[in-house]
């Protein structure tokens, strides 16, 4: 009996591993940024990731345009250099920004089960999917100070 409860409890331990790996990333960051796309402006919290602190050295030399395809759920862009990486199993959803590839940039407006490098959380994601519309856009990304 000893042993069998033992094994349950090793499996359930296990079984919380697995299923902890697969949830949204939740650390973030004191730093914001601006998201602007065709004339609405969202803020986005940034991640406490090595990407997310490239992503912040990247945005101090200056805004960054992005031209961005959409890909049924999310918007993709090249950032034009690699990022450090450090994947996850996460399910993103609409306002995740997140590192795929190690130099594209995805921006959720619905959501996807993938191993990626969170970037940064758009909080208030009212009107996100009308902003980006269909097809490319550009997104422009800002540190906000």
């Amino acid at each position: 009996m000893k042993k069998m409860l033992l094994t349950i409890l090793a499996l359930s331990i296990a079984l919380s591993a697995c299923l902890a790996g697969s949830t949204n990333y939740e650390e973030f960051i004191n730093m914001q940024m601006n998201v602007s796309v065709n004339g609405h402006d969202f803020r986005a919290e940034l991640a406490d990731t090595a990407a997310a602190r490239d992503f912040i050295s990247l945005l101090e030399e200056g805004d960054l345009r992005i031209s961005m395809w959409d890909n049924n759920f999310e918007k993709v862009g090249e950032i034009g250099q690699r990022l450090s990486s450090d994947n996850r199993q996460i399910t993103a959803r609409a306002g995740d920004i997140v590192l795929y590839a190690g130099d594209q940039i995805c921006l959720f407006y619905g959501s996807n089960s993938w191993s990626y490098t969170m970037i940064a959380r758009i909080k208030d994601t009212s009107n996100l999917t009308a902003a980006l519309g269909m097809g490319t856009c550009e997104v422009t990304f800002s540190l906000l100070h």
